[in-house]
């Protein structure tokens, strides 16, 4: 497995079941560790893609060394998406990387540490679990292909020998568009700090649902909320649960015109909230 991740010029390959996986590619010449999240089946279709700040990537690797990371993560539980350790790029900061501690497993209680990705202009958000052991071996393999070429060790310059001749060609397919540059703007910057909507968090919350889309493994539903056009997120699975019944008869209300519903949300991001549940 890891002469494979070497030899297409990575540092990290993680994966899920049935929803995305996510590659970290170093582009030296782009000064950027180029993080894809691609979804299973679509044949790379259905991505989404981050160029990071090589030398931000860097202060990523230091806190995990030091491991001042892993005390962010054990605090970041206070979102659905991952907060530890953030970068957003792209036009109006339309993309976002993140790393900490995902949704709560509805069945375990429990939260994973995850890798995040999100673009706006796609209306696409990919997460991929993997542990801490996971991070202490991208931080090795990262710093084993940026170091001096390996002399006392055979395996070790192998697997450096095969991600350099891998890297030759595969440095020719980068390229940067756009909405790859990093920028953010006031405007996402004061978005950012947007207090939480009075009554969301903690208590039921009426909102108006005009329609609804499959995302992957994730249902979107358009609506309102105090007059505002909002999304409300939830996981296919939690559909498929105690309030399946519930939710299909809803379903087909909201295909027919617009319906009012008591949910209980969470807050994540401007206009954007996670359903914890029917009210």
């Amino acid at each position: 497995m890891a002469h494979k991740i070497f030899g297409d010029a990575r540092i990290m390959e993680a994966y899920t079941l049935n929803s995305y996986f996510l590659t970290l590619s170093p582009w030296f010449e782009g000064d950027s560790m180029v993080a894809s999240f691609v979804k299973k089946g679509t044949k790379g279709k259905d991505n989404v893609t981050v160029y990071i700040s090589l030398k931000k990537f860097e202060k990523l690797v230091e806190s995990i060394k030091n491991r001042s990371l892993l005390e962010l993560i054990k605090k970041d539980d206070k979102d659905d998406n991952p907060g530890a350790w953030t970068y957003r790029t792209g036009n109006n900061g339309s993309k976002l990387f993140s790393l900490g501690l995902g949704a709560q497993n509805s069945k375990t209680g429990k939260r994973s540490i995850t890798f995040h990705g999100y673009d706006a202009t796609k209306k696409a958000n990919a997460n991929v679990p993997i542990t801490w052991e996971d991070l202490e071996d991208m931080v090795w393999a990262y710093e084993l292909v940026v170091g001096k070429e390996p002399e006392d060790n055979a395996w070790h310059k192998m697997l450096y020998d095969a991600f350099w001749s891998a890297y030759e060609d595969k440095k020719k397919h980068y390229e940067k568009t756009d909405e790859d540059e990093e920028s953010v703007t006031e405007e996402v910057q004061e978005a950012a700090k947007e207090p939480v909507p009075q009554g969301v968090e903690g208590g039921a919350t009426v909102v108006t649902l005009s329609s609804f889309s499959k995302e992957g493994d994730v249902i979107s539903f358009n609506g309102k909320l105090d007059d505002t056009d909002s999304v409300f997120r939830i996981g296919n699975s939690e559909i498929s649960g105690k309030d399946k019944d519930r939710w299909n008869a809803l379903a087909k209300d909201v295909k027919k015109s617009p319906v009012k519903v008591s949910l209980n949300l969470h807050h994540v991001r401007g206009n954007e909230y996670t359903i914890l549940g029917i009210a």
